[in-house]
């Protein structure tokens, strides 16, 4: 028995980080290693854990290799620190310090595997030379003589050969694997139009999965226009990358358009998803795309979706402001300033003007991540996207958009993918039920007017509640407006129109300059709203209905039957193709006549 003093002042809190480094410091110093053992609540939060001598735990005996026993670490070693979960972190709440086993001497603590951290630097240059074909060995050395020698490494050959092993396949541990291949095996089975595909290496072991359901695909018609790509979503106890595509339906609400579980999130495997998922999709691409700011990603877009709109997550962008000036001391100041070019900036020679204010008041020209966002500005600034439709989407994570707001409530951080594969599938099936829900009460019932306007009527009978309630919206706005014929020439007619907008209890004027086309009935307004969202702001006829936010969109629906909404619909293959092909030729023979219809109705 081994007794070793740890000098520790009581009720000290911890993060559940500081806990694991002094601890594994510690026994670094004295010769030990540590493991960790957790306890969660039903949430995923972490109430209390235990972190143990890394001895810990009986050997394992296997009877069929009782003559090539192999060397084991376990001695049932009681030591160890619990730690339980307080208002303002951990705090410790038993200590055992007695070991029943010698020490290891102190030099060869680093060989213990808590203590074998690999710097992300390193880790970018493993990545590097196996993308270049260069042995491991020979690079291992440079990496050595870096560190100054042997003596001075925190981890070994056989450590950066395991870490390449772990980024080339997917981590899935048993269980886990054995959930994923009955999910897929099943979806196939009760969906005949769902399809999944698997990336394999050399030895034929699992790299990533793409999967999409026939309700993803049909729904990919209507609403694969704009998507967004988000990987930060993720089946955090093995840190799975999870990577869906989310569009908008005719609701304004987030629909899921296919997802994949990546090994690693390089380049090459964006490649493989990418060009797995338009395959998927008749080859068509989407429109538009909003992505983080991952490099690999947008190299990624460049090759599988050349010439499309790419554009950055404004929230990921905007939210990292305190981080990156956080400690200025006029902090204050510059996120007032850091908004108002942001979120206030009509044209784009206005975002130019306010950021260089901005930058020079507070002294900020050296701010290298400042500059970089400024020369991406066309990327992500307001000013510079807005002319693109984006069905009113800036973000892939505010709580109305994107990945969470089909998972959240569903997932946790801490969830297995065991678990996760469950209620993947309990999100999908609410989130249909949900858009049934309001597909009927579109259909079913109707939202009163606001005005006399023949323009408000025609989006009543058109539009979806949800989006119907937007242009009215704007429609009540119409009343504080104050347009101002500025010139008429050669058939163009411009305007000023007076505006105000309120935000966060601070009303500001602004003034949008619309230009009307007679001859071709063309309306431009400088707020871009219908370019940006598709919803009516100012003097747009009904011409210019968007047809994405129709009720009745989404007659291709119904066809998949009961694997959108759960009826008993049965067809057979030759009777749903003839019935699809009717249904197709129906839309656009409706479309056609609107086209012809609308301009008559102008002349009479």
């Amino acid at each position: 028995m081994v007794v070793i003093m740890l000098s520790l002042t009581p009720g000290w809190p911890f993060s559940i980080e500081e806990a694991k480094h002094f601890y594994a410091n510690f026994g670094k110093k004295k010769g030990f290693g540590i493991i960790t053992r957790d306890s969660r609540k039903l949430n995923g939060t972490i109430d209390r854990f235990k972190l143990s001598c890394s001895r810990e735990g009986s050997p394992r005996r296997s009877t069929d290799k009782l003559f090539r026993l192999r060397p084991t670490q376990k001695v049932n070693c009681p030591a160890g620190m619990w730690l339980s979960k307080v208002d303002i972190g951990y705090v410790v709440t038993k200590l055992v310090l007695e070991h029943s086993h010698d020490m290891v001497p102190t030099m060869m603590g680093c060989q213990f595997h808590c203590n074998k951290i690999i710097s992300p630097s390193v880790k970018r240059r493993l990545q590097i030379i196996e993308q270049a074909g260069i042995p491991i060995a020979k690079n291992y050395n440079s990496v050595v003589v870096e560190a100054g020698g042997y003596d001075k490494m925190a981890f070994t050959q056989q450590d950066c050969k395991n870490y390449l092993f772990k980024e080339r396949h997917l981590q899935l541990g048993t269980s886990d694997g054995v959930a994923v291949q009955e999910f897929l095996t099943e979806s196939m089975r009760n969906d005949k139009d769902f399809i999944y595909l698997m990336d394999l290496d050399e030895e034929s072991r699992i790299c990533s999965i793409f999967w999409a359901d026939a309700r993803a695909r049909a729904a990919y018609e209507s609403f694969g226009d704009v998507v967004t790509f988000d990987t930060t979503y993720r089946t955090n106890k093995y840190g799975i990358p999870f990577a869906p595509f989310v569009g908008v339906n005719h609701h304004g609400s987030s629909i899921l358009l296919g997802c994949g579980l990546l090994a690693n999130e390089k380049v090459e495997t964006f490649v493989w998803l990418f060009k797995s998922w338009l395959n998927c999709m008749q080859g068509v691409p989407p429109q538009a795309i909003i992505t983080d700011q991952c490099s690999a990603m947008r190299k990624a877009i460049q090759i599988v979706f050349p010439g499309i709109h790419h554009r950055w997550c404004q929230h990921h962008i905007t939210s990292k402001l305190g981080t990156k000036l956080g400690s200025h001391k006029e902090y204050k100041e510059i996120k007032q300033k850091f908004d108002k070019a942001v979120y206030d900036s009509l044209q784009r020679e206005e975002f130019e003007e306010l950021w260089g204010e901005m930058v020079s008041s507070h002294n900020l020209e050296d701010n290298k991540w400042l500059k970089k966002l400024f020369r991406e500005r066309g990327m992500w600034g307001p000013a510079f996207v807005k002319d693109s439709f984006w069905a009113g989407m800036s973000t892939t994570t505010q709580p109305s958009e994107g990945v969470n707001a089909l998972f959240d409530g569903f997932v946790t951080p801490c969830t297995s993918l065991t678990i996760f594969i469950q209620q993947y599938q309990a999100a999908v099936a609410k989130k249909a039920q949900k858009e049934v829900e309001l597909d009927f009460r579109s259909a079913s019932s109707t939202i009163e007017c606001v005005s006399d306007f023949n323009v408000e009527m025609q989006f009543q009978s058109k539009y979806t509640h949800d989006m119907f309630k937007k242009v009215q919206e704007q429609m009540i706005r119409q009343l504080f407006r104050y347009p101002k014929l500025i010139s008429n020439e050669g058939g163009k007619k411009r305007y000023e129109v007076q505006d105000k907008i309120k935000k966060h209890n601070y009303c500001r004027r602004v003034t949008y300059v619309v230009e009307f086309e007679k001859e071709t009935s063309t309306i431009t307004c400088g707020c871009l709203l219908f370019d940006f969202q598709g919803i009516y702001a100012d003097m747009h006829s009904v011409f210019w209905q968007w047809k994405k936010w129709r009720k009745f969109i989404r007659d291709i629906f119904w066809i998949v039957g009961e694997k959108i909404f759960g009826a008993s619909i049965h067809m057979s293959s030759d009777r749903e193709k003839v019935v699809q092909q009717c249904m197709k030729e129906m839309r656009q023979k409706i479309d056609m006549l609107q086209q012809v219809t609308v301009p008559l109705r102008k002349t009479v």
